[in-house]
């Protein structure tokens, strides 16, 4: 899960299925701090990549990049429909839609988490 801390309490920003590459954007491209936490729910095997590492496959490896910009692009769109979503639909709402599409996260996502969705 993404989440930040806001006034001394954690609130969840969205979950990210297994298989799903992911990263706080901003921090990694930019090399900033980010200002979004990430956990692991459940145990999982991480794979990491560091910026430098990115940088030279751009270079040594055109199609890499061709993957990263696709990635991108998807994260881009999920992320944009997700901001609108927050901004129009109602917290009771969005609830309602999440058990709707994903009924196994009420069993997998402590109760604390979905609560600050």
């Amino acid at each position: 899960r993404f989440f930040t801390w806001i006034d001394g309490a954690d609130k969840t920003k969205y979950f990210t299925p297994a298989g799903i590459l992911f990263t706080s954007q901003f921090s990694f491209s930019n090399q900033k701090p980010a200002q979004e936490n990430i956990q692991a729910l459940e145990k999982c095997s991480l794979l990491r990549i560091h910026h430098t590492d990115v940088q030279a496959l751009y270079r040594s490896t055109p199609p890499w990049s061709e993957i990263i910009r696709s990635v991108q692009r998807d994260v881009n769109g999920w992320t944009d429909d997700l901001l609108l979503e927050f901004q129009t639909v109602p917290a009771a709402d969005r609830y309602r839609m999440m058990l709707s599409a994903k009924p196994e996260w009420v069993n997998r996502i402590p109760l604390r988490h979905l609560a600050s969705y």
